[in-house]
């Protein structure tokens, strides 16, 4: 393995600027093949049928602070006296 490496590098290192136009186009490639099939991405993670995604409906329905939802509030916030 350690001659097969070594090789590897003095073959790179021989042939750098080929090695470098290689990687720069790799990249160029990888990063346009990623702009060109980017779709819309979404912070919500359903699966309908789930033992968890019924626990979250629930909880969602009766404690909704606890799934980030805004929380509900049925009587007026008091300040303590001072």
């Amino acid at each position: 393995m350690a001659t097969l490496l070594y090789r590897l590098g003095r073959w790179c290192f021989g042939r750098r600027g080929t090695v470098v136009a290689i990687w720069l186009l790799l990249l160029g490639v990888l990063g346009g093949a990623a702009a060109a099939f980017m779709g819309p991405t979404s912070d919500q993670f359903k699966m309908p049928g789930t033992e968890s995604q019924e626990a979250m409906n629930s909880l969602q329905k009766d404690f909704p602070q606890a799934t980030g939802a805004p929380a509900r509030s049925s009587s007026p916030r008091r300040r303590a006296p001072s």
